[in-house]
């Protein structure tokens, strides 16, 4: 978010829950249920790290950032803020925000550069030669994604 490269850089999902856990602190009894009740993580446990470290201790930065940071990523949802109190947030002071109206983002949505995202989620665009064309799934052959685990 803030350099560009990623906070938690694991090489497995294991390890970069370890890194959450080393820099944010304990997950919460609620977190941990669903992490236990995850078939895709059944048997495995998150290491207690030997040492804690701050994200400031992380990303040598301005305190402004760390605590935007951590409203940002604060490990109980309660108490994380909304997008709309981030954009309050001291970190951007200074930015004019442009609010788009319903006009002005179908103008972008029809776009000749980028493909854009349709509600529908069994309509699909493909690349050809000719450009985009729109690809039509029915509910009996819809794409089955109960393999993804649910942290």
């Amino acid at each position: 978010m803030v350099t560009g490269e990623a906070l938690w850089p694991g090489r497995s999902d294991i390890d970069q829950l370890y890194l959450i856990r080393k820099t944010m602190g304990e997950f919460l009894p609620r977190q941990k249920i669903l992490y236990r009740s995850n078939l895709f993580l059944h048997g495995v446990s998150i290491p207690k790290p030997d040492v804690y470290e701050t994200l400031s201790k992380r990303l040598k930065t301005s305190s402004i950032i760390i605590d935007f940071l951590y409203k940002c990523l604060n490990i109980n949802p309660e108490k994380r803020w909304s997008c709309s109190q981030l954009l309050q947030h001291d970190y951007f002071n200074g930015y004019s925000f442009h609010v788009f109206s319903a006009k002005s983002t179908s103008k972008q949505l029809t776009s000749n550069y980028l493909p854009y995202l349709t509600s529908n989620p069994y309509n699909e665009q493909q690349l050809t030669d000719g450009g985009f064309k729109e690809i039509t799934h029915n509910s009996a052959n819809a794409f089955s994604r109960q393999y993804l685990p649910s942290i």
